[in-house]
Formats: C-alpha cells, sequence, structure tokens
C-alpha cells in the first residue's frame, strides 16, 4: 500500500494564499512603509503653554524656537522631529537625549525653558489623536 505524503500541491497552494492574505492584512492595517500620511504631520511648539511654531514634517528642515530662557534647534525629518540643540545648554539636557519623536502626542520637554514639541496627527481634524476609544 501506497503511504500519502505529507502536503499535496493542494496543500502548499492554501498555504501560499493564507500567507498572502495574512501580509495583505498586515499592509492594510498598518499602512505601506513610508507612505504618505506621514509627509501630512506637524509638530507643536508650545511655551509656557503657548503655541509658537508649527512645523511640518515633510521634509528635512532645522528651525530655531525661542524658548523662555534660551533657544533651541529643532531638527526635523519626513515624519519626526528632535532637539538637535540649545543654546544656552541645560543642566541635565534631557530634550536632547530624547531622541527623534514620531508618534502622534509623543513630547519632547524642555522643563528649563517651559518649551514642549508635540508631534500632531495627519490631519487637520486631529485624526491619530486619540489613544484610545471606549464604548
Amino acid at each position: 500500500m501506497k503511504r500519502p505524503g505529507l502536503l499535496t500541491p493542494l496543500d502548499g497552494l492554501l498555504i501560499l494564499a493564507l500567507l498572502a492574505a495574512g501580509a495583505a492584512g498586515l499592509w492594510l492595517v498598518r499602512g505601506v512603509p513610508g507612505n504618505a500620511a506621514a509627509a501630512g504631520r506637524w509638530a507643536r511648539v508650545e511655551v509656557d503653554g503657548r503655541t509658537v511654531a508649527r512645523v511640518p514634517l515633510d521634509g528635512p528642515r532645522q528651525e530655531w524656537v525661542q524658548g523662555r530662557w534660551g533657544k533651541v534647534l529643532l531638527e526635523a525629518d519626513t515624519g519626526r522631529i528632535r532637539v538637535k540643540d540649545e543654546q544656552p545648554l541645560c543642566p541635565r539636557r534631557i530634550c536632547l537625549s530624547t531622541g527623534w519623536v514620531s508618534r502622534p502626542g509623543q513630547p519632547i520637554v524642555c522643563v528649563p525653558n517651559h518649551l514642549v514639541v508635540r508631534v500632531e496627527g495627519g490631519s487637520p481634524a486631529g485624526e491619530g489623536s486619540y489613544d484610545a476609544v471606549t464604548w
């Protein structure tokens, strides 16, 4: 009697179809890497709770912003922003060590300068600004 193999050609085709469906689902949920959603974002810069600048995150740029006690150099790239330099230097340099931030709502805080840099969502309506939704 002939012993059947573990997989038939149809089994292999079914496995490939399931893998393709899973990859397509991930692509739809997460978006395409480097998609246009990041190009519509910006960073809001606040000093003492007042908005002093909005920096688009659509490409490379650098911008000096005046804080309460000194200037801060912001460096933006596609979909992300960081504090690159500050004058005079803060004692702990926490805003410099924060590095790049890219998620909506993610802040960079410079306490001595009373400065907060926060990534805003991809649309003016504030999409992507919620952590969770409950019923």
